[in-house]
């Protein structure tokens, strides 16, 4: 079965002077830089499986790969047309497939003449099949000299938005079409005739220029209209008088793509151009659909549906051979379009063409075709000829063998009287009595003896029978040639006599037509007009005879017709001139019947010719027939006396039997010493096939393993890359961290001083509790309230310095942190580097690896190319050694041939199956790769994340940095007013001491009540001061608070993507 089912029998049973169309497919390679899942595998050169997931088979008459040239495409395709077309036969060569899918690099390639030159490989089948033509003709004319002569014509149009247009003319001007029952013609196309490649390859290039193409989102230079490049080629050869002419039409068709609107996007006019190009295509799909019908003849194909089916009508279905070149895109996002182009190629191969060469003939055919004939008859004559002396020679041979037989049958007869002799001589000496005991052992050897005679006798008998039954097999097949013969003599003896009754039968058809016309007129005429038609009738046979005489004479067998009619003519002239009007009415009829006798002679004198021919050719048949009748009587003759001989020398063909025996033993033995030397070499050939399967698999291997390594290898660069990129973020994050060092070392500084600052201030507040703790002392009762809340103040004074003291040392943790984590982004940096180290040294011995894989692979190479040349010469030896020998034993070795033969395509199949195996393989890896490219980037996102994270933790701190700035500023403003008021509350506490020892001094107790009043006063203002500074101190606890919370969730969150890249790398 063939695509989709379609038996490959039916293109095979195609009718005399048709032709299936040819479709064959190309796979461009994949147009995506990301790898995509395939939906086509080239199974073999006439296989495609399509969706391997649900796999479909579509087949082909060629299947090119990614991997195929221009030069094989065109060798497949264009080749054969190319030659048909010198010969008189019309051609189309179309590309047929989506946008983009490689249809005008297949027709075309670089339309450039010097990209031609720059780049010859790239071009098209245009291209090389104007080359080819113009090579071919050129190589004829210089055969055949001024016999062969030729002119080749070139027209070029394009199909735009079902209108023609002339590329090569003016290409503004619409052309119309105009068709008949023979040809479709374009009206107003300008023709050019071209007189080498290079001429019409410059008219192609100036064509191809003018043509309308566009961007799409699919191609760059997509085609926006259906090329035809147009050659006719008319040749004229003289051969012998005959004047042969040839024409024929080469069509060049570059299809523009279907193309899908949602992937094109296109629009406008772009829009409108593929509404067309796609409704052109949906046409000519219909019509191919209609003429792949079975019935395709009873039903009615709508060529005038489309400009492009109408200008192809004989491409398809009619006079042409065609070639559909299908190309194909293998990736899955061209799902639909892929089916579509396998399903028109599918209905393409079920098109049948009726072709025939178009020549027209001309000259003095007759005389040649005359000459012809004769020259076959001769010809003709020679086979008989050579047929016979062939019959000859086997008769010949016969008689040899037969004399042979004979020898063999003498012999035969003398060694069986020699053993009738023997046994009679051992019958006599045999005792008549009855032996004794002591002659027992007498007995046993007679019956041995006995025994042994009696095999030689059966075995000469059955030799007797087989050489029997072979004599009557030769006597049967010699009586059977004999009795073809008697047949073929009988059936030439019926042809003779039939011959004879056919002369018969002629000869009383003449009789009677001359006996008629005398028998009316004796009844009609009277006695006086009997007697004048008597004599005119004499004068008529008498002149009848002489006419016989000299009918056939070299001399007036020219002119014997116009000498039928003279008379006639002359004696109507002379009747009308001389005849009176007197004249009466029997004189009239006398005329009348001398006009009748007149015609009646002349009829007789054609068949009387007629005759003659009839008679000359029964005269050579039968003497051919006689000289035939005569030799096949000697062959029966010869065949007789070799029957008889046959006869008589049957009984002498036993004789042959020994030496027969004896070149038998003598063959065996030779076949035994044939069939070890054959078993030897074909011992030395297994173990010459194991080596090379084993140098292939090892050759396999390495071939992996060297594209596992050069994955690796890609890999590892990839991840040089991806470590060189996180090598200089590394790089910017150790810059951004210097300065964040140097920050933070100013900040420490700075609170190095601030702690300094409190330290002093803790002194200080140290003193003044001692002072006020002695001012308390030497108080009276009354003051021991006032005292305690001082006290109390002082207590929660001293808390929130201890509380400030506690946040700046949380501050100096956070810090703590930020170095440390900065560390371990330097260790890991390091190591990141070293691991970077490691793998450019690993990178390195794989490199090595690499060289001296491919070493000893060009060494396994070499060797087995040297085991190939040994195989080759010592089968060469062996072969020259047993020439002679091997004769007898040709089959064999012609089995062992098959045999290595089938091996060799089994190891064909086997290395096909490796290689889908390791493009499979290779596809696995090629995903993995894929997967892990994607963790890698992924990975990479997560570092950019992390990157951007400890940036914006960075910006925070820098933030922070700042708020602390502030603060600090802030608190050395507090300081400089704590400074002012420790003094203020130095000078407070002198005026209180003097003023108390003023009071210890005197006795008055309205001044100390006032004093108390005062102090009390003081107290409340102290009181109010310490209330506003423990707002300002919980207002610049919260954002200390909460830049440390989102340090701590930031220091927690962190560490995870660094340990998976650790784990990772």
């Amino acid at each position: 079965m063939g695509l989709l089912g379609y038996p490959r029998s039916q293109r095979s049973s195609v009718m005399p002077g048709a032709e299936f169309i040819r479709v064959t497919a190309r796979v461009r390679p994949s147009a995506s830089r990301v790898p995509q899942e395939r939906v086509l595998e080239v199974l073999d050169d006439k296989n495609l499986c399509f969706d391997p997931r649900n796999p479909r088979n579509f087949a082909f008459d060629a299947v090119f790969g990614e991997d195929v040239d221009q030069e094989r495409i065109y060798d497949e395709v264009a080749s054969r047309i190319i030659d048909g077309c010198i010969s008189g036969y019309n051609g189309t060569i179309f590309a047929y497939g989506q946008t983009g899918s490689g249809k005008t690099h297949t027709m075309l390639g670089p339309h450039h003449v010097e990209n031609f030159m720059l780049n010859p490989a790239q071009r098209g089948v245009i291209p090389r099949a104007c080359e080819a033509l113009f090579q071919k003709l050129c190589t004829l004319t210089a055969e055949k000299g001024e016999n062969f002569k030729y002119e080749v014509w070139c027209k070029f149009v394009e199909l735009y938005n079902e209108d023609f247009y002339d590329l090569l003319g003016n290409s503004q001007q619409k052309l119309a079409i105009r068709s008949d029952s023979t040809v479709v013609q374009i009206l107003g196309v300008s023709e050019h005739s071209v007189h080498s490649s290079i001429d019409m390859m410059r008219i192609l290039e100036v064509g191809w220029d003018a043509r309308r193409t566009a961007e799409t989102a699919m191609n760059r230079e997509s085609s926006r209209s259906h090329a035809i490049f147009i050659v006719e080629i008319k040749t004229e050869e003289l051969v012998n008088t005959i004047v042969n002419k040839r024409t024929a039409i080469l069509n060049l068709v570059d299809l523009a793509g279907s193309e899908r609107q949602t992937q094109a996007k296109t629009a406008g006019a772009r829009f409108r151009e593929a509404t067309r190009i796609n409704l052109s295509l949906t046409h000519l799909g219909r019509v191919i659909r209609t003429l792949a019908k079975a019935n395709h003849g009873d039903t009615h194909v709508p060529y005038r549906d489309s400009k492009l089916t109408h200008i192809l009508r004989d491409s398809l279905g009619g006079n042409s051979r065609t070639v559909v070149i299908v190309n194909l895109h293998p990736d899955k996002s061209y799902y639909t379009e892929t089916l579509s182009t396998l399903q028109f190629s599918s209905n393409c191969r079920k098109i049948e063409n009726k072709i025939h060469a178009n020549e027209d003939l001309s000259g003095d055919t007759v005389m040649a075709y005359k000459a012809e004939i004769k020259r076959l008859r001769e010809e003709l004559g020679s086979i008989e000829g050579n047929v016979r002396a062939e019959m000859e020679d086997r008769l010949a041979a016969i008689q040899e063998e037969m004399e042979q037989w004979k020898q063999l049958a003498i012999d035969r007869e003398r060694a069986l009287v020699e053993a009738q002799l023997q046994r009679d001589l051992f019958a006599a000496q045999l005792p008549s009595g009855p032996s004794n005991e002591g002659e027992r052992p007498q007995d046993e050897i007679m019956n041995e003896l006995k025994s042994k005679l009696t095999e030689r006798i059966a075995s000469i008998r059955n030799y007797e029978e087989l050489s029997r039954a072979q004599l009557e097999n030769d006597l049967s097949n010699a009586l059977r040639e004999l009795d073809q013969m008697r047949v073929r003599f009988e059936s030439a003896e019926a042809a003779r006599k039939a011959l004879n009754e056919k002369y018969k039968n002629v000869l009383e058809g003449v009789d009677e037509t001359l006996a008629s016309p005398l028998r009316r007129l004796n009844l009609n005429a009277t006695p006086t007009t009997g007697r004048r038609k008597t004599g005119t009738f004499s004068s008529a046979a008498q002149k009848k005879k002489e006419r016989r005489q000299t009918l056939f004479t070299p001399k007036n067998a020219a002119d014997r017709a116009s000498r039928a009619f003279r008379p006639v003519l002359f004696d109507d002239s002379t009747e009308e001139n001389t005849a009176p009007q007197s004249q009466n009415l029997e004189q009239d009829e006398e005329m009348a019947e001398e006009r009748k006798l007149l015609r009646l002679e002349m009829d007789n004198n054609r068949l009387s010719q007629i005759l003659t021919e009839k008679e000359s050719q029964i005269e050579s048949l039968s003497q051919k027939q006689k000289e035939q009748a005569k030799i096949w009587l000697e062959e029966n003759q010869l065949l007789r006396e070799s029957e008889s001989a046959l006869k008589t020398e049957l009984e002498q063909l036993g004789l042959e039997n020994c030496g027969l025996r004896e070149k038998l033993a003598t063959e065996k033995r030779r076949n035994d010493v044939l069939s070890l030397n054959i078993s030897n070499a074909n011992n030395e050939k297994c173990q010459l096939k194991q080596q090379i399967d084993v140098l292939q698999s090892e050759k396999d291997d390495l071939e992996d393993k060297l594209q596992i390594l050069a994955n690796e290898q890609e890999k590892f660069v990839s991840d040089l890359r991806s470590l060189a990129d996180l090598e200089s973020s590394k790089r910017n994050l150790e810059n951004e961290l210097r300065a964040l060092l140097q920050d933070n070392a100013t900040i420490k500084v700075r609170n190095f001083d601030l702690e300094e600052k409190c330290k002093a201030q803790l002194d200080t507040i140290a003193n003044l509790e001692v002072a006020l703790t002695n001012t308390e002392r030497s108080k009276e009762d009354g003051l021991s309230e006032l005292k305690s809340r001082h006290a109390e103040e002082l207590r929660f004074l001293q808390t929130e310095v201890e509380s400030e003291r506690a946040a700046h040392l949380e501050t100096r943790e956070m810090m703590r942190s930020k170095d440390d984590e900065i560390a371990r982004l330097c260790r890991i940096t390091q190591e990141q580097s070293s691991a970077l180290r490691e793998k450019n040294h690993e990178v390195t011995e794989l490199e090595d690896q690499i060289d001296e894989l491919k070493s000893m692979t060009i060494q396994k190479d070499v060797a087995l190319r040297e085991l190939e040349q040994k195989r080759e010469e010592e089968i060469s030896n062996l072969k020259r050694r047993h020439a002679e020998e091997v004769k007898d034993i040709q089959s064999q070795i012609d089995r062992e041939q098959s045999a290595h033969n089938k091996t060799r395509q089994q190891f064909a199949e086997f290395r096909q199956s490796a290689q889908d195996t390791f493009e499979r393989k290779m596809a696995e890896l090629r995903e993995t790769f894929s997967s892990k490219e994607r963790r890698l980037t992924v990975d990479r996102e997560d570092k950019e994340h992390q990157i951007m994270r400890l940036v914006a933790e960075k910006d925070s701190l820098l933030q922070e940095n700042n708020e602390m700035k502030a603060h600090q500023t802030q608190l050395e403003e507090e300081l400089e007013n704590k400074k002012k008021e420790n003094e203020i509350l130095h000078a407070a506490k002198e005026q209180d001491d003097r003023a108390f020892m003023e009071l210890v001094g005197h006795n008055n107790h309205r001044q100390k009540v006032s004093y108390i009043e005062k102090v009390r006063l003081e107290n409340h203002h102290l009181k109010m001061r310490v209330a506003e500074l423990e707002k300002e101190v919980i207002r610049l606890r919260v954002p200390v608070t909460r830049s440390r919370r989102e340090h701590i969730t930031s220091g927690r969150s962190t560490p995870r993507p660094q340990s998976s890249q650790e784990n990772e790398l």
